[in-house]
């Protein structure tokens, strides 16, 4: 299956590459503590549903010729990891509507979706990692 949570970026042998205008990333909350992230899941009273069919459609302009099932894959795992669901509200058969609606929608309805916000590049955390090189010290040579 695989998880969509952003625009597939190529990365060049030099270890960054350009991201491009047309690059989307599907919003996780993240909060910072003592130097550590964690996720902030979205609660009883902030739009969930909403912001679901939100995500659907973003996945959808991710990737327009995403199947059904991956889709729906694709929901469950935001519900489990970025919703906080402990009042059920967030059924499975709320996952599958949005599902087959996002699915069901025109891809030009989908064109009034901004880009995320974005800088102009990235590098590659592996890349990083194999040169024995920091990404911030990096990042400022490029």
């Amino acid at each position: 299956m695989g998880i969509i949570e952003q625009t597939k970026l190529d990365f060049n042998e030099y270890g960054y590459c350009l991201i491009p205008e047309s690059f989307y990333k599907v919003y996780n909350r993240i909060v910072w503590s003592d130097k550590q992230a964690s996720i902030k899941p979205f609660k009883d009273g902030e739009r969930r549903r909403i912001r679901l069919f939100a995500d659907a459609c973003i996945i959808r302009k991710i990737e327009p010729e995403i199947s059904f099932n991956k889709m729906l894959y694709n929901l469950v795992y935001r519900r489990k990891w970025f919703y906080d669901n402990s009042d059920n509200v967030l059924t499975n058969n709320i996952l599958i509507e949005k599902a087959k609606s996002v699915l069901a929608m025109p891809l030009s309805d989908l064109d009034d979706i901004q880009p995320s916000k974005h800088g102009k590049f990235t590098t590659s955390k592996k890349y990083c990692y194999i040169h024995k090189l920091n990404r911030k010290s990096y990042a400022r040579e490029i």
